[in-house]
C-alpha cells in the first residue's frame, strides 16, 4: 500500500507543478497584453525614460515630432510642415507658425496652443506666429 501512496503522491506533485506553471504562464501573458493595451491607448508613454523622469534632452527627436503630430490630432489642430531645429520644434497651423521647446512638456504646450487659438478666434484676432519656448507665450500679428 505504501507503494500505491507514493505513486499517488508523485502524480499529485506533477499535477500541482503543471498547475503552477500554467498559472505562471497565464500571468505573464496577461501582463504583456495589459502593457501593450496601455501603450497603444497612451502613446505619450513611448517617450524616453529620461523624459518620463522629467529630464529633457537638448534636441528634438523623431519621437517628439511624432508626439506633436499625435497631440495635434488629439486636439483637432491641423499641424503642417513639422520641423526640428536644435531644441525647437516648429510647424504651421493655417497661416501661422508655431514654435515649441523640446525642453518643456510638449503636451502642456500643445494644450496652451489650443486655448490660445480658441481665445484669439473668439476675440477675432489673427496671428502669424505663436512662440511657446518662453515662460509666457509670445503672440505676433
Amino acid at each position: 500500500m505504501s507503494r500505491v501512496r507514493s505513486i499517488h503522491k508523485r502524480k499529485a506533485r506533477k499535477v500541482n507543478g503543471s498547475l503552477v506553471l500554467s498559472i505562471g504562464i497565464f500571468c505573464v501573458v496577461l501582463s504583456f497584453c495589459m502593457t501593450l493595451f496601455f501603450i497603444l491607448r497612451h502613446p505619450s508613454t513611448l517617450r524616453s525614460p529620461l523624459a518620463q523622469l522629467g529630464i529633457k534632452s537638448t534636441s528634438a527627436s523623431s519621437s517628439d515630432i511624432g508626439l506633436v503630430q499625435f497631440l495635434c490630432n488629439k486636439y483637432n489642430l491641423s499641424c503642417n510642415d513639422i520641423q526640428e531645429s536644435g531644441s525647437t520644434i516648429s510647424f504651421t497651423i493655417d497661416k501661422g507658425t508655431i514654435y515649441l521647446s523640446t525642453t518643456k512638456d510638449i503636451e502642456q504646450q500643445i494644450g496652451s496652443l489650443q486655448l490660445t487659438i480658441r481665445a484669439l478666434t473668439m476675440e477675432g484676432k489673427e496671428f502669424h506666429r505663436l512662440d511657446f519656448r518662453y515662460d509666457r507665450p509670445v503672440i505676433s500679428n
